[in-house]
Formats: C-alpha cells, structure tokens, sequence
C-alpha cells in the first residue's frame, strides 16, 4: 500500500502560546520531563561532587588553571540549572 499523498494547504490557524501549551502539553508530560531534569540536577550534583573529592589530589598536583574551588561552583552552577530546568518545566 502507498504511502499517503502529502498535505498540499497546511492548517493556517494561529495559536497562542497558552492555548498550543494547553493542546500538546499534558500533566503526566510535564510529571515526567521535571522529573526527569530534577533527577539529573541532582545526580550530576552529588555525582560531581564526590568525583572532585575523590581526584582532589590529582586537581592540585595538576596545577590547572581551574581548581577544586572553580569545578565545585561549575557542577553546583550546572545542577542548578537543570533543577530549575524541571522545576519550570512542571510548573511553568
């Protein structure tokens, strides 16, 4: 069997932002995508943390440019991000 012929006039109807948010977004959708961004903010927060405490001896022996102090902020600023990433997109 053919495939189906492609549309040749497409649905011109404007939506506002609310209302394509009320269409294609449903609860459990925002549950599950929230969720899923809070988990990874903090699994990559303790994830990191504990890898920095653990190579601490091997960041300061490396003489990097960026230290302990830098990478702690960096993975704190990160899991921040993706905490408020699912925190808006459950309630947002």
């Amino acid at each position: 069997m053919p495939p189906p012929p492609l549309p040749t006039e497409f649905n011109t109807k404007q939506y506002s932002l609310s209302e394509a948010q009320k269409a294609d977004d449903c609860l459990s959708c925002r549950v599950v995508g929230g969720g899923a961004f809070i988990t990874l903010g903090v699994v990559s927060y303790f994830t990191g943390q504990r890898g920095i405490t653990e190579n601490a001896a091997k960041i300061r022996a490396s003489k990097s440019v960026l230290g302990i102090v830098a990478r702690r902020r960096g993975i704190t600023g990160m899991a921040a991000v993706f905490v408020g990433l699912g925190v808006y997109r459950l309630f947002g």
